[in-house]
């Protein structure tokens, strides 16, 4: 089993294996069983787990989806979560967006419970 780490700002193509992380910003595809990036995503997550930190725009498919800032596109998955806003679509059976865009759909179960303290 491989690691993919990159340390320039920006990663760009696709990165497959067991780990994956890009620092900063990537665009283009990460396939494997744990996929992070550290900032703006543009393209494909295919994994178990996949976290973006920034922006995603694109598609994210596994078990478990999450994207701190704004999900631009589509989450399909167990657990999807879109922290800040969602403007696209969730498929699964435990969603959670903290706003969505007038054109979002969700499909599945919507977490409606927030922690304030």
């Amino acid at each position: 089993m491989a690691c993919n780490w990159t340390t320039t700002k920006e990663s760009h193509g696709t990165q497959i294996s067991f780990i994956n992380t890009s620092l900063e910003a990537a665009s283009g595809a990460q396939l494997g069983f744990i996929n992070t990036t550290i900032g703006d995503m543009d393209g494909l997550q295919l994994s178990f787990v996949n976290t973006t930190t920034g922006e995603m725009e694109g598609v994210q498919v596994g078990f478990v989806n999450t994207v701190v800032q704004e999900a631009e596109g589509f989450q399909l998955g167990f657990v999807n979560v879109a922290v800040q806003k969602l403007a696209g679509v969730q498929l699964g059976l435990v969603n959670y967006a903290d706003k969505n865009d007038n054109n979002s759909i969700v499909v599945g179960a919507r977490a409606a419970l927030r922690a304030r303290f």
